[in-house]
């Protein structure tokens, strides 16, 4: 089978080698064996997935109503089962433990408010830390830029 990264040819070695680095990353951290060396390396894995794992960093992204809980939990009953999944996310945190929310999302092409997962509330508020007004701010496009550009580099 031809596909379109095949037809293109000018840029066909980044391709190649971005490629080969979208398959060292997994989504599954059950992929890797007990024998493989641990070193610095970053982990995606979803929240179902996580029990019974334990990183010394865990960043938990989304953690706004709608989507933790997903939105669909409370008419199935299943809020329950969202919090557990919850309680499991944020147990996995050996040294730190960062949640993020978004002020707004683009939804079909429309930019819709967010809000805090009520979950928040249930943490003791000794526990949290907010940033800064500064640190909530958007990046700058040239500081995105360059960012991304020294990702590139490094896969090139």
């Amino acid at each position: 089978m031809i596909t379109s990264m095949d037809r293109l040819t000018s840029s066909s070695s980044a391709l190649n080698r971005l490629e080969t680095f979208l398959n060292n990353l997994t989504l599954d951290a059950e992929r890797y064996s007990e024998s493989e060396e641990k070193g610095d390396q970053v982990t995606l894995i979803t929240t179902h997935s996580c029990k019974g794992l334990e990183f010394p960093h865990v960043f938990l992204v989304g953690v706004e109503d709608g989507l933790l809980p997903h939105s669909h939990s409370r008419a199935e009953g299943t809020m329950e089962e969202e919090r557990r999944l919850f309680y499991v996310a944020i147990t996995r945190a050996m040294k730190s433990l960062v949640l993020s929310i978004c002020k707004a999302r683009k939804r079909y092409g429309k930019m819709v408010p967010c809000h805090p997962s009520p979950f928040l509330s249930e943490i003791p508020k000794e526990l949290i830390e907010h940033l800064d007004e500064a640190a909530s701010q958007p990046v700058a496009q040239e500081v995105g830029q360059s960012r991304f550009g020294s990702i590139k580099a490094a896969i090139q």
